[in-house]
């Protein structure tokens, strides 16, 4: 394990660049797995969502407030 932690890193953090790097790397190419499937007329819900929460699950910045997607929070009204 490379951090004690899964908590925003501080500014400081030695290891921030290196996360950075895995930041835009993973991001390119979750893009790309997006764009794929749309242009192939699929759903790729779990590359959106990795997306969404890659830098956060990096500690790169700060979790999302709610875990729940919008369509969740739906059905539970």
């Amino acid at each position: 394990m490379i951090r004690d932690s899964a908590g925003e890193m501080a500014p400081v953090d030695g290891l921030r660049s290196i996360f950075g790097h895995t930041a835009t790397l993973g991001t390119k190419d979750l893009a790309l797995a997006i764009q794929m499937g749309e242009e192939l007329n699929c759903e790729v819900p779990f590359a959106e969502l990795g997306l969404e929460s890659l830098r956060s699950a990096l500690g790169l910045e700060a979790p999302h407030s709610s875990s729940q997607s919008p369509d969740q929070s739906k059905s539970q009204s």
